[in-house]
């Protein structure tokens, strides 16, 4: 079995059907049409060329790439905690993409928080020392980072 190479190439020199095909699944996906006629239409491609490359063209899964930080904290079972903690990282300009939280031992909730820090006003190492600062933040570390 040979093994399949992707290529992720810059959007600068992706020929223009490539962006336009992503168009298509984009207005696809988001509902505002039904049918592919109506999106290649307001794209501006033939149906042809839409089936030609959409089960080959596609937006990067990791256009996030070097953004993604997951977080492990612990948080007091208090009232307003939780809130407290994504608004700081919501000011900072973190994007929140998972949280799970455990039920709280002994009054402490173990908590797993993903956040897209690409539009992050501050450093990552900053983030943390800001948000260790809450009341109710027992600890704060990065779990992994992508």
């Amino acid at each position: 079995m040979t093994k399949k190479i992707f290529y992720l190439i810059d959007e600068d020199v992706v020929p223009d059907v490539y962006r336009k095909v992503i168009e298509v699944k984009k207005i696809l996906s988001s509902g505002k049409v039904n049918q592919v006629t109506e999106a290649v239409k307001i794209v501006g491609i033939s149906r042809g060329a839409f089936y030609k490359y959409k089960d080959y063209v596609f937006l990067s899964s990791n256009d996030q790439l070097g953004n993604i930080v997951t977080f492990s904290m612990f948080l007091d079972h208090t009232k307003g905690v939780l809130s407290a903690t994504l608004n700081r990282l919501a000011d900072f300009g973190c994007n929140v993409i998972t949280i799970n939280q455990n039920i709280p031992i002994n009054d402490v909730a173990s908590l797993t928080l993903t956040v897209d820090t690409k539009e992050m006003t501050i450093s990552i190492e900053d983030v943390i020392e800001k948000v260790k600062e809450l009341n109710g933040v027992c600890s704060l570390q990065i779990l992994a980072r992508e």
